[in-house]
C-alpha cells in the first residue's frame, strides 16, 4: 500500500496546483495569455522529457528509484517559487520544475500496475487514492479561500506537499516481478509508435486532453469573473474527483458491461456535454454538479488508457509505452489546449462575452473530433494474431508491419 500512499500524498499537492496555481498567478498581474504560458511548460516537458525517463526505467529495471529522483527534483525545483513575483523568473521555475513533474505519474503508474498483479488487486483501486488525496487538498484549500484565505500562501502548501511526496516516494518498494528480456532500445520504441492503431489511440487522448484545458487553467479564474463564492471551486473539485473515485473503485464492474471503445467514446460524448453546460452556466451550484462527469472525463478514461496499454504493450516496454501516453496525449495535448484556452480567455475578455464562456464552447467542439481519432484507432486494431501464437501483450503489437491491419 506503499504507492497507494504515495498517490494520495502527491495528487493532493496536484489538488492545490491545479485549481489554484492559475489563479494565484494572476494576483501577481499576469495576462490570460502569460498564465497559459507558464502552465503549459509541463505539458511542453511532457511532450519530449517522459520517453527519455521511461526508457531509462525499463533499461535499468528499477522504477522506484527513477521515481524517487524525479520527486526529489520536483521539490527543489519548485522552492524558489514561494519568493518570485516576475513572468520571466516564474516561467524559468515552471520550466525546471516540468523536466521533473513531468515523468511522475508514468513512472508511479509502471509501479502501481505492478503492485497490483502482486496484491491481487486492481490498478484502479490503488490509483483511486490520488483521487482521494486531490479531492482532500482542493475541498480544503476552497473552504480556506471562502473563509477569506489569502492565495499568498499557496507556493508553501504546494512545497511542504512536495516534502511529504518525496519522503514517501522513498519508502516505496522496488517491485520484485522483473522482466526476464533484453533491454528495450530505440528501435523498439520507434516500431511500437509506428502502430497506427497505437498512435491514433494516443491522438484521441491528445484531443480529449486538449479540451480538458479551461477547466485545467481557467475553472477558478472564471468563477471569479461570474463573482461566485471561491467555496465552489473546492466544491466542483470535490464532487468531481468523488465521482472519478467511484468510477475508478468500480471500474472492473463497468468494463464487463461496456467494452474499452464503447465507453472511451461515451466519455467524449459526455466530456463535450460537460463544456458546453459549463459554457452556459452562471450559477455556482450547478457549476459545481456538472463536474459529476469528471467520472467520464478522468476517471474512465485514465483507467482505459492503463488498460488499453497493459493490453497492447510488450512487457519490456512498459515505462515506455506510458510514458509515451503522457508524451502525446498528456503533454502535445496540454500544451495545444493550454495555448488555446488562454487565447479564447483573453478574447472573449476583450469582446466582453467573457472569457471562460468562449474557452468551454471551443473545448466543447474540440472534443467531438477526439471520437474520429478513437474510430480509427478500432479499425485499425490488430485483429490476427501473432505466428508463433503471441498475444500482443507478448510483442505482436509492435513485431507485425506497421500499417492499418
Amino acid at each position: 500500500m506503499r504507492i497507494a500512499s504515495f498517490y494520495f500524498i502527491y495528487f493532493s499537492c496536484i489538488g492545490l496546483i491545479v485549481p489554484y496555481l492559475a489563479a494565484y498567478f494572476r494576483t501577481l498581474g499576469f495576462t490570460g495569455h502569460e498564465v497559459s504560458t507558464a502552465m503549459s511548460l509541463s505539458p511542453l516537458a511532457m511532450i519530449f522529457i517522459p520517453p527519455i525517463w521511461g526508457l531509462v526505467a525499463d533499461r535499468t529495471q528499477r522504477p522506484a528509484l527513477i521515481l524517487c529522483v524525479a520527486c526529489a527534483g520536483v521539490m527543489l525545483s519548485f522552492l524558489p517559487l514561494m519568493w518570485a513575483d516576475r513572468f520571466l523568473i516564474c516561467v524559468a521555475i515552471m520550466g525546471i520544475n516540468a523536466l521533473f513533474h513531468s515523468p511522475i505519474t508514468a513512472l508511479s503508474d509502471t509501479v502501481a500496475v505492478q503492485e497490483a498483479k502482486r496484491m491481487g488487486t486492481t490498478y484502479a483501486r490503488l490509483r483511486l487514492w490520488g483521487s482521494i488525496g486531490f479531492m482532500v487538498s482542493s475541498l480544503s484549500f476552497g473552504w480556506y479561500r471562502s473563509c477569506g484565505g489569502s492565495l499568498n500562501v499557496l507556493p508553501m502548501a504546494i512545497t511542504g506537499s512536495l516534502v511529504l511526496a518525496f519522503m514517501s516516494a522513498c519508502l516505496i518498494r522496488q517491485p520484485k516481478e522483473r522482466v526476464r528480456l533484453a533491454p528495450p532500445a530505440l528501435k523498439d520504441v520507434w516500431r511500437l509508435i509506428r502502430r497506427p492503431s497505437f498512435l491514433t489511440f494516443l491522438i484521441a487522448g491528445a484531443i480529449h486532453w486538449s479540451s480538458c484545458s479551461p477547466s485545467f487553467i481557467l475553472f477558478t479564474i472564471h468563477l471569479e469573473d461570474l463573482k461566485i463564492d471561491p467555496i465552489y471551486a473546492g466544491i466542483a473539485f470535490f464532487l468531481g474527483v468523488a465521482a472519478e473515485v467511484i468510477m475508478m473503485w468500480g471500474y472492473r464492474h463497468v468494463e464487463k458491461r461496456i467494452s474499452l471503445f464503447p465507453l472511451m467514446g461515451l466519455s467524449f460524448a459526455l466530456t463535450s456535454l460537460r463544456w458546453f453546460v459549463m459554457a452556459r452556466i452562471d450559477d455556482g451550484l450547478t457549476l459545481a454538479v456538472i463536474q459529476v462527469l469528471h467520472a467520464f472525463t478522468f476517471g474512465a478514461f485514465y483507467v482505459g488508457v492503463i488498460t488499453y496499454l497493459d493490453e497492447t504493450v510488450p512487457p519490456a516496454l512498459r515505462a515506455t509505452g506510458r510514458a509515451l501516453f503522457t508524451s502525446i496525449s498528456i503533454g502535445l495535448g496540454g500544451l495545444v489546449g493550454h495555448q488555446l484556452a488562454g487565447l479564447m480567455y483573453d478574447l472573449g475578455q476583450a469582446h466582453e462575452i467573457g472569457g471562460g464562456k468562449l474557452a468551454f464552447h471551443v473545448a466543447a467542439a474540440v472534443e467531438w473530433l477526439a471520437p474520429i481519432a478513437l474510430y480509427l484507432s478500432y479499425r485499425w486494431r490488430p485483429r490476427k494474431p501473432a505466428s508463433n501464437g503471441d498475444k500482443a501483450t507478448n510483442g505482436s503489437e509492435i513485431s507485425s508491419p506497421a500499417g492499418p491491419s
